[in-house]
């Protein structure tokens, strides 16, 4: 049988992985990094490149944390 480690104590409060944007956080074996900022809000006005420009970012940053697709 395949043994698991909980990241959860079952804390009501839920679970935080990293104390601070400082902290570095990986997933499925890539390497781990900081926070990253994030575009801000984009208004329905926002011009359609913006909107391409900010879903990049996003896109980016996900595969950064091996969270995205490769």
């Amino acid at each position: 049988m395949t043994q698991y480690t909980q990241l959860s104590n079952k804390n009501p409060s839920g679970t935080i992985l990293g104390q601070s944007s400082a902290d570095k956080v990986g997933f499925f074996g890539k390497t781990a990094i900081t926070l990253h900022s994030l575009p801000a809000s984009l208004a329905a006005t926002a011009s359609s490149a913006l909107q391409i420009a900010a879903t990049n970012k996003i896109r980016n940053l996900l595969k950064d944390l091996g969270l995205g697709v490769v």
